[in-house]
């Protein structure tokens, strides 16, 4: 069973904003007066498993996400731009 809380609804709407990756910090920034960290990386966590969100770690060993969005696709893939670190939705189409 899945529960929709006002909190999660909040982050998640958070998270569909970024065309970029972003940290739990990052989100923590904009809800740190109504939602704890510890909320946060919960529904992180559990958005990844549901891969809703890609989740990769850096030179620092610190995790960074990208929300994928709910894709119907079954081959697809995210190109990731080198400069800016947007990533672009494509099918196996495009890159054949």
């Amino acid at each position: 069973m899945t529960y929709n809380t006002k909190q999660k609804e909040v982050i998640l709407d958070i998270i569909k904003k970024y065309n970029h990756e972003f940290t739990v910090q990052d989100i923590y920034e904009q809800v740190k007066d109504s939602t704890g960290l510890t909320t946060i990386y919960r529904l992180v966590d559990k958005l990844v498993a549901d891969g809703l969100i890609s989740k990769t770690i850096d030179e620092k060993n610190k995790p960074h996400y990208n929300y994928l969005g709910e894709c119907e696709e079954v081959n697809h893939f995210y190109l990731k731009c080198d400069k800016c670190g947007d990533y672009i939705h494509t099918d196996c189409d495009c890159i054949s």
